[in-house]
């Protein structure tokens, strides 16, 4: 996500990801894509350790009543989402925190970056 300025990240739809069945870039401006890479690029801004790995092309359109797939239409863009939160779960590259925990740190009086 980093680009070849220090300090300047890009994400969302504004760029290229790389395409894990091709591996060729491709532009693909897919919101969960979008979503994806401004996370990632914002847990870089502050010190984690999330990659983006690329896309496999996701793509799902409606024609008259039938629903088409293209090739590499699968679920794999979901799961590799849920493993980056695992992957950082498990080595523990940022502190997760639950809904309690939160409340409990906003009551204190404690000050808190909260990065969203």
């Amino acid at each position: 996500m980093q680009t070849n300025v220090e300090s300047i990240y890009a994400c969302g739809d504004c760029i290229e990801q790389y395409h894990l069945v091709t591996g060729k870039p491709v532009y693909r401006p897919l919101g969960s894509t979008a979503n994806k890479t401004s996370r990632i690029a914002d847990d870089s801004i502050t010190g984690g350790n999330l990659e983006f790995r690329g896309i496999l092309g996701t793509g799902i359109f409606k024609i008259f009543d039938l629903a088409y797939a293209p090739p590499f239409s699968t679920t794999k863009d979901p799961v590799m989402y849920t493993g980056m939160i695992l992957d950082n779960a498990i080595s523990k590259g940022r502190p997760l925190i639950t809904a309690d925990d939160l409340d409990n740190l906003m009551n204190s009086g404690e000050k808190y970056n909260l990065i969203c």
